[in-house]
């Protein structure tokens, strides 16, 4: 973007407002000793029953994954046997709710506690979107079946939304001082990870399956070095309107975006 001339007194206003933005994103790379096949889409571990599939790339990043059954039997995936695991913390897949469907799902009725999608869920809280709805009670339940050759996707915490700070790594970068923070599985300030259970079949037996990841280096950018201006490809036509993209996606990667204010002066 460039400045346009304006007076003197008008300077630094216009240079603030126009030319640097407020807004800056952290990018997170991870690595994983499991899941470890990779593809523009996504990364994937895979066993003689099952390929769990993940595309962490999301704003507070995604933990959750898509379960296919490769058999000719049923899949029984236990939720309440299943957690998501962030740095020694586990959380619960099964938080034993009640969910009111009809045209749309209205509400959501909690006992117990979990860190949910969109924050703390409370002990026996209930939320309602539209209270004028109506439809029809629906227990969550504990234990999902996969029909064989088909998969279903599970989606329920963010990786983390702290930003990460270091005395080493700018806050508030300009294009030419963007730097990267590397880690090692030993250093790293982020571990995460899925332990699944699930039994195949009429089998009782328990199969259990724990995909880790780990952060390997994080980078702070000014907005303008990770947003871009893309004209959409349909057919061999483009859009006639720009729409605005993030640059550098990949499923083993994903961001928290976050703003400077004019009271913050603290570089790190």
């Amino acid at each position: 973007m460039h400045c346009k001339t304006v007076p003197l007194a008008l300077l630094l206003v216009a240079t603030l407002a126009s030319c640097s933005s407020a807004n800056f994103y952290q990018v997170y790379q991870t690595a994983s000793e499991t899941v470890k096949t990779k593809s523009d889409r996504y990364i994937s571990y895979e066993n003689d029953h099952c390929r769990v599939s993940y595309d962490l790339w999301s704003e507070n990043g995604n933990a959750g994954f898509t379960f296919y059954n490769k058999t000719t039997e049923v899949i029984y995936l236990h939720l309440d046997e299943s957690f998501y695991v962030m740095n020694g913390v586990a959380h619960d897949y099964f938080q034993n709710r009640t969910f009111l469907s009809g045209n749309n799902a209205v509400t959501a009725k909690t006992a117990g506690m979990g860190f949910g999608r969109y924050g703390i869920i409370n002990t026996l809280s209930s939320t309602t979107v539209d209270s004028k709805m109506s439809g029809v009670e629906v227990l969550e339940a504990k234990t999902i079946a996969i029909p064989p050759n088909t998969a279903k996707r599970i989606s329920e915490y963010d990786i983390t939304r702290e930003l990460y700070r270091d005395c080493n790594l700018l806050r508030f970068p300009s294009a030419r001082k963007v730097t990267t923070k590397s880690f090692t599985a030993e250093n790293t300030p982020l571990k995460f990870y899925n332990v699944l259970n699930y039994t195949l079949g009429t089998n009782e037996a328990r199969q259990k399956i724990t995909n880790d990841f780990y952060v390997t280096a994080i980078t702070n950018y000014p907005e303008k070095e990770v947003i871009e201006s893309v004209r959409k490809d349909f057919c061999g036509e483009k859009e006639a309107l720009a729409t605005k993209e993030m640059s550098g996606v990949a499923p083993d990667k994903f961001w928290l975006r976050y703003q400077k204010s004019e009271k913050d002066n603290r570089k790190h």
